[in-house]
C-alpha cells in the first residue's frame, strides 16, 4: 500500500493488475507509456496459469520501454514462504 500511497502525488501514472493481460495492456499501450511517469503492476514470481507473463518477463518489458524499478510491494508468501506475488513500482527514466 506504501507504493499506491507514493504514486498518488504523480501526474500520469498507470495500474495494471489483470491476470494473464498484463503483457497484452503494456503492448498496446506503446503510445501511451512515453507519456507516463510511473507504471504500478501487478506482478507474480511463480507461474499460476498456463500462458501468463511472470515477474522477469515483465521486468524485462519495463526496461525495454525505458522504466526503471522503483521498488516493490511487501510480497504476499505461500504456506511454504515462496514469494507468489506483489506490486512493482517503474518509473520513467528521465
Amino acid at each position: 500500500m506504501r507504493l499506491v500511497r507514493a504514486l498518488q502525488h504523480i501526474d500520469h501514472n498507470v495500474r495494471v493488475g489483470l491476470t494473464l493481460a498484463e503483457r497484452e495492456v503494456l503492448d498496446g499501450a506503446l503510445a501511451t507509456l512515453p507519456r507516463t511517469r510511473a507504471v504500478l503492476l501487478g506482478v507474480t514470481f511463480l507461474s499460476h496459469y498456463e500462458g501468463d507473463t511472470t515477474f522477469p518477463q515483465l521486468h524485462e518489458l519495463m526496461l525495454d520501454r525505458g522504466f526503471e524499478l522503483a521498488g516493490l510491494s511487501t510480497p504476499f508468501m505461500s504456506r511454504r514462504h515462496t514469494a507468489l506475488w506483489c506490486d512493482a513500482c517503474y518509473t520513467h527514466r528521465p
